[in-house]
């Protein structure tokens, strides 16, 4: 009895044991689902608003540049908007700069000669100084919008207005109840903001605001589709968001699962909009997310007990009697075929669940023998199932057995493959790799993600993959689709650019009998400044699509010798006060594309020259870190410094961090950024100590070479270059 009682314990506690690690890599899987679904969420919302703050900036910048903001020129630039699905959004509302008490009668004259028929300026009695609504366009099939509402009574939206004039780019308000929603019964209304923008017209001294686009947007219309579709009803979300005048968060949208159960899992991150930032809640019951593997423990400690009892049983029966052992023998065996049917049951339970699954999962032993491939998985690597997985147990087959390269079409590193990472103890997210065999002759486009194994001692790693070639494909055609109205547009602009400039040439020599005209010389020349911004714009957009889309040209590029070109260049021009004092290091050689490379250094070197303060010399230093297999290249300058929270925003499209003062389109960087990225180095920023902002650009090392400097060069180009220490900068 006593021998029983010894082996019921100790197989029960090693049941037990084996019970906790089982439930604490549950937990560990919920958590892990928990923070992808909370990151999906936050991107999601992030390029819902991206996508509205982008639409309003176009909006304004196309009204901005028709001149003078006219009913027509508005409605024209706003038209778009109605084709952009944009939930939530209740009209798109043009805002006259600031006026007094005195000049209400005057203004509201101006306006309706600009198109506002049968505009009515209603002022606030509390305000000295007023800014009026004078064209409105409603989006949520309303009639029509009322206008000649006096903004500045509406401490929200007015605060926005201010904010995007200051920072000349699109501002957030703090939620509040929109001044057309209040007449709604309360059940009715939402939490609402409003997105603004400065409507900017480009002059021979800088940009004049003349204005500003006002989107108004219902929080919950706004963002709840984006929530649910993302949230899968697994999660409960909440977005949230801080008023100016109260310390408690306001809810600006949300969804709820009608999954049952405790929410006991919580994450909680914050999401940055505009000048504002969000915060993001989302909770869920645990055993919703991973499903039917939150009663794996349960069956695992359940098995376990089940087996202690019998053989603790068993070992009782035969310390009891020969007879009764023999009876007790047969009973025993018939439950412990029972249990493992049951166990069998299990493993058919999970087996059925791989199969099941669209995405593929592979696992793989401490030695990279694989242990698991589902379905998904092998029809994925192009894998038949008559496929023998010994043929290709060796981490060092797999890109040539399977057919595995770079996006490039290069093989690929087996250094880099996420399962091999991941046996390393390195986990690694969304690693796109090109499959290429006899089943996908054309190849496949998947995105792996890959994590260590480390179960009851038996160490491996697991990785899923996932098809993106229908997505990735779709990015390219829009990409390609972009490039080619940029290129149309590019011929009949430049008609437009020779005719004016032919118009220009007449209106300057005038004949006998036909006076010049001042003002239609004026309007010629407005014409074609406008003309010729469109057309850096274009070109900007053409760099832009090339920059992702357009093959590389690898071959063995001098950097010294390609910054030196681009400086050459730079110089060139004609400067109106001091040239710039440029520094240039010893720099290496690498493997990349002359051309895009050239343009990485050109955009920046200009950038770093051309943002500097007035009466200031520009102050640029260019130089190398070389290791074993990159090299990072530095831009040092003395400009002026960028914003600690615009340093990730201004390597996307259209941002610009300066405005007032400074010409440009906000592709530059993002085409710099794009071009590196795809060489497979990085670009960041950091500021410059004492002043200024140092571009760090990290690339994969070519063959190097003897460096050359600037006293390498020819000397007419060394005579037109100052040169400063190395720590000038």
């Amino acid at each position: 009895m006593l021998l029983a009682l010894v082996v019921l314990v100790l197989l029960a506690g090693s049941g037990l044991a084996v019970s906790r690690v089982v439930e604490r890599q549950v937990d560990e899987a919920a958590e892990q689902e928990l923070r992808q679904r909370s990151d999906a969420l936050r991107e999601a919302t992030n390029a819902e608003v991206q996508r509205y703050a982008t639409a309003l900036t176009l909006s304004a910048a196309g009204l901005g540049a028709a001149g003078r903001p006219t009913y027509d020129a508005f409605a024209t630039a706003t038209a778009p908007l109605h084709d952009m699905d944009l939930a939530g959004a209740t009209a798109i509302v043009f805002i006259a700069p600031p006026v007094t008490d005195h000049d209400i009668v005057a203004q509201q004259r101006h306006w309706r000669g600009l198109g506002s028929t049968g505009l009515v300026l209603e002022p606030s009695p509390d305000q000295g100084v007023h800014v009026f609504s004078v064209f409105s366009d409603a989006l949520d099939g309303a009639v029509a919008r009322r206008t000649g509402i006096d903004v500045a009574s509406a401490p929200a939206p007015y605060a926005a207005l201010t904010e995007s004039a200051r920072a000349g780019e699109v501002a957030l308000s703090e939620p509040y109840e929109l001044i057309i929603d209040q007449s709604l019964p309360p059940e009715q209304r939402q939490t609402s903001f409003s997105m603004t923008a400065p409507v900017l017209r480009p002059s021979a001294e800088g940009d004049e605001l003349i204005g500003w686009v006002l989107l108004g947007i219902r929080g919950q219309d706004f963002m709840g589709g984006v929530l649910q579709q993302t949230a899968q009803d697994l999660v409960d979300v909440e977005l949230l968001a801080a008023s100016d005048t109260s310390a408690d968060l306001v809810d600006v949208a949300g969804v709820w699962s009608s999954e049952p159960g405790d929410r006991d899992l919580r994450r909680t991150t914050t999401l940055p909009v505009a000048q504002r930032t969000w915060t993001l809640e989302v909770t869920a019951d645990a055993d919703a997310l991973v499903g039917t593997g939150s009663y794996l423990p349960r069956i695992v400690l359940g098995g376990a007990l089940m087996v202690a009892l019998l053989l603790a049983g068993l070992t009782w029966v035969l310390a009891s009697g020969r007879d009764r052992a023999r009876a007790q023998v047969r009973w025993a065996t018939q439950h412990l075929v029972e249990a493992e049917a049951e166990a069998s049951r299990q493993a058919a339970l999970l087996g059925a669940v791989l199969d099941s699954i669209g995405d593929g999962v592979g696992v793989v032993d401490e030695s990279g023998r694989f242990i698991i491939r589902n379905p998904a998985a092998r029809a994925l690597l192009g894998i038949g199932d008559s496929h023998n997985d010994s043929d290709s147990d060796e981490p060092d087959t797999w890109p040539e057995h399977d057919g595995l390269l770079t996006v490039s079409g290069e093989p690929f590193p087996q250094a880099g493959l996420p399962l091999v990472r991941a046996l390393a103890g390195e986990p690694s997210d969304e690693v796109e790799m090109l499959v290429r065999n006899a089943a996908h002759p054309e190849g496949v486009r998947l995105s792996v993600s890959s994590r260590p194994l480390d179960a009851v001692g038996q160490r491996g790693a697991v990785a899923v993959y996932r098809d993106v070639t229908v997505d990735r494909e779709q990015r390219a055609e829009l990409a390609a689709f972009a490039g080619v109205v940029a290129h149309d547009l590019k011929h009949p602009l430049t008609v437009i650019i020779g005719f004016l400039e032919l118009i220009a040439m007449e209106a300057g020599a005038p004949t006998p009998g036909s006076p010049r005209n001042d003002r239609a010389d004026q309007y010629t020349a407005r014409a074609l400044s406008s003309a010729r911004r469109m057309d850096e714009l274009i070109n900007d957009l053409l760099d832009y699509t090339a920059a992702r889309d357009a093959g590389l040209a690898l071959t063995e590029v001098d950097l010294g010798s390609l910054a030196h070109e681009v400086l050459e260049d730079q110089l060139a021009r004609a400067w109106d006060g001091e040239p710039p004092v440029v520094h240039v290091g010893a720099l290496p050689t690498v493997l990349g594309d002359p051309v895009r490379l050239r343009q990485v250094f050109a955009n920046i070197v200009g950038n770093a020259i051309k943002y500097t303060a007035p009466g200031q010399t520009p102050r640029v230093e260019i130089t190398a870190v070389t290791s074993d297999d990159e090299v990072r290249v530095l831009f040092s300058d003395r400009g002026i410094e960028i914003p600690r929270d615009q340093r990730a925003a201004i390597f996307t499209p259209f941002h610009r961090a300066h405005t007032q003062g400074y010409a440009g389109s906000g592709l530059g960087l993002a085409i710099c950024h794009r071009v590196v990225t795809r060489h497979g180095g990085s670009l960041t920023v950091r500021d410059n100590p004492g002043g200024g902002s140092v571009f760090e650009m990290t690339l994969p090392l070519g063959r190097t070479s003897a460096p050359r400097t600037l006293r390498d060069q020819p000397a007419a180009i060394a005579s037109r270059m100052p040169v400063t220490p190395s720590s000038a900068p």
